[in-house]
């Protein structure tokens, strides 16, 4: 690797410009975001595996898992289990896949955990038919057939998951 690839991938700093995850939380990109606290947030997927699927990242730039520190690991795993909860509860469906990768399958190098929703479950109407995707990716059968995020639905769905957070939170505490 050269040397302006690997700087490129300098975890030391807490934001990097040129990472578009730091470029959402800057505020400097848009995101349909569903949940945010002081050290984290959570969006909608712009590729969508399907609806609901959602990302969840630290604010600060840490490029990899096995990089976080206990503080910041914490905090994102509050967020990641709030998210979830929310998810579940707005799509009345807990059946979710959360998943991260490090280096291998990362196309951001900024930590981040995907949570997507299953796959919905059969329909028992015979008519029912998949509508063709009109995504050139997916057309070309890149990018797993996802079509981008949809504004309209993706705003919708956000106040869906929102709200579900907001009831969640409001919840009082189970007794262990």
């Amino acid at each position: 690797m050269t040397s302006h690839t690997l700087a490129r991938f300098d975890s030391s700093r807490e934001m990097q410009e040129d990472c578009a995850f730091c470029r959402i939380v800057a505020g400097q990109s848009p995101a349909h975001v569903v949940y945010e606290d002081e050290e984290n947030v959570a969006f909608l997927d712009i590729l969508p595996l399907r609806p609901g699927h959602t990302l969840v990242i630290p604010k600060k730039h840490v490029q990899q898992l096995s990089h976080l520190d206990g503080a910041t690991a914490a905090s994102l795993s509050q967020a990641l289990v709030r998210t979830t909860q929310a998810i579940g509860r707005a799509l009345d469906d807990e059946r979710l896949q959360v998943i991260t990768n490090q280096i291998y399958a990362q196309l951001v190098p900024h930590v981040h955990f995907h949570i997507v929703p299953a796959a919905p479950r059969a329909s028992t109407d015979a008519k029912a038919t998949p509508t063709p995707s009109t995504n050139a990716l997916a057309l070309m059968r890149l990018g797993h057939g996802r079509d981008e995020l949809d504004d309209d639905e993706a705003q919708e769905l956000c106040a869906k998951i929102r709200r579900a957070a907001h009831e969640i939170a409001q919840k009082p505490a189970a007794k262990l």
